[in-house]
């Protein structure tokens, strides 16, 4: 809501518009514009939301798609594994840091529960490059 009220401002006022060039406001504002379907619920970067169609004329739109991003923090040291287990994605991480004289294991579990109205054959996952986050899309139910 604050990001949001921010950019409001810096798209509507003519006295912030002047710290901003012309192309950027018109970003900003088109965005922002209240019949924007994304603007309406700012989901949480661990928790489910649901997305519209991409396009109203059938040519992307294969209905709603349930998308779930899941930040896994410091990311270097693990190497995950991601599997579905029911109805749950399990990220699992491990990782063995050896010394000469001293060995360290670290272990990582995380779940993350998908809601009933998914078809499960339809989960993919994708770990970023960066190897923080785990992205989680999936369709409805027909």
């Amino acid at each position: 809501r604050i990001t949001s009220n921010i950019i409001r401002a810096v798209a509507h006022r003519p006295t912030l518009q002047r710290r901003f060039p012309t192309p950027r406001n018109k970003e900003i504002s088109h965005l922002w514009s209240p019949s924007s379907p994304h603007i309406q619920e700012t989901p949480s970067r661990t928790m489910g939301w649901w997305l519209p169609p991409p396009r109203d004329d059938g040519v992307d739109g294969e209905g709603p798609v349930y998308v779930s991003k899941i930040l896994l923090g410091e990311g270097h040291r693990f190497k995950y594994e991601v599997r579905l287990e029911g109805r749950d994605v399990v990220i699992t991480g491990k990782a063995v840091e050896a010394t000469d004289t001293s060995r360290a294991e670290y272990s990582y579990e995380r779940r993350h529960r998908l809601p009933d109205e998914i078809d499960l054959n339809t989960v993919k996952t994708k770990v970023t490059s960066n190897g923080n986050i785990v992205v989680v899309t999936a369709k409805f139910k027909q």
